[in-house]
């Protein structure tokens, strides 16, 4: 069964996409948690925005095909999709997907849709910093950046960070694989570790990783407190990015087990405020919001 408390009947209303006859992505339950933070978030954000700057931006660089399927639930928007039709809508888009056939079947849902934008068909990492060139550097966003496992480079995440001027950068909202970097990090083979150890540099930016690593390879630290370390350091190079605001939250399978952490960032008060009352709303019975 989902988590008691949110409104699952609100949502599905939210987030309801008729059967188009294309091909549609079947997820595990927890999608339901990532899907129904934005349905909660986006459209404050996108009224608070429109009011006060005229317009809103919406990047997804791992967009898919734009619908999930999740047992048990009707077919649902998916995070892409979901964000070129919240209303007001999005002064302009950025989507991104890397399957060929994906993206294709979310280019035909994206101009159904009504949207101008079109997708774009390869590795967010290598696309995303040069299509930001393309909007204003006055305009606020925000990065739904939802990789498969660890295929974010922490130079992406700069690049979203950076290409906004003033004091408000485009919000972040990160699906970090946490047990997907502890279990890189306490790879033994010395076959993988080199890879492993280059994988990590790159979500990271730095070192900040090793010595969790370390201590796992040693035996002094079991994986369920190096994936609570590997979070708190990853958090805290988003600190130092400059947002004044970092949350995260666990998204879990039915049995409780971790699958990733969503790790939200802002500069915005009201962002802060809008996204904590998303998090209420979405997970009023699940572990503790961390600010």
């Amino acid at each position: 069964m989902p988590p008691t408390g949110t409104n699952y009947e609100e949502l599905n209303r939210a987030l309801a996409f008729y059967d188009d006859g294309l091909p549609f992505k079947e997820v595990g339950v927890w999608t339901r948690d990532k899907l129904a933070l934005l349905a909660y978030y986006l459209p404050a954000f996108a009224k608070l925005c429109s009011e006060k700057a005229g317009g809103w931006y919406y990047i997804d660089g791992f967009a898919a095909n734009g619908v999930n399927q999740i047992s048990g639930f009707p077919l649902s928007k998916g995070t892409a999709m979901l964000g070129i039709t919240v209303e007001p809508r999005c002064t302009d888009s950025i989507l991104i997907e890397e399957d060929k056939n994906d993206a294709l079947v979310l280019s035909k849902r994206v101009q159904a849709a009504g949207s101008p934008s079109v997708p774009l068909v390869g590795d967010c990492n290598v696309l995303l910093p040069g299509a930001l060139s393309r909007l204003s550097r006055r305009i606020p966003g925000i990065c739904v950046l939802d990789p498969y496992g660890l295929e974010l480079d922490w130079r992406t995440v700069v690049a979203c960070r950076e290409h906004r001027l003033g004091p408000y950068p485009f919000e972040l909202l990160i699906y970090f694989s946490t047990p997907g970097a502890a279990r890189s990090a306490g790879v033994q083979d010395a076959k993988l570790i080199e890879r492993n150890e280059s994988r990590l540099t790159r979500t990271f930016g730095d070192d900040s990783w090793k010595s969790t690593a370390e201590d796992m390879r040693r035996g002094r630290l079991k994986p369920r407190e190096a994936s609570r370390q590997l979070l708190n350091a990853y958090v805290e190079r988003i600190e130092g990015l400059g947002y004044s605001t970092v949350m995260s939250r666990p998204a879990l399978r039915e049995s409780a087990n971790l699958v990733y952490h969503m790790v939200f960032a802002s500069s915005n008060k009201a962002g802060k405020s809008i996204m904590k009352d998303a998090f209420e709303r979405a997970y009023p019975t699940q572990l503790p919001l961390r600010l």
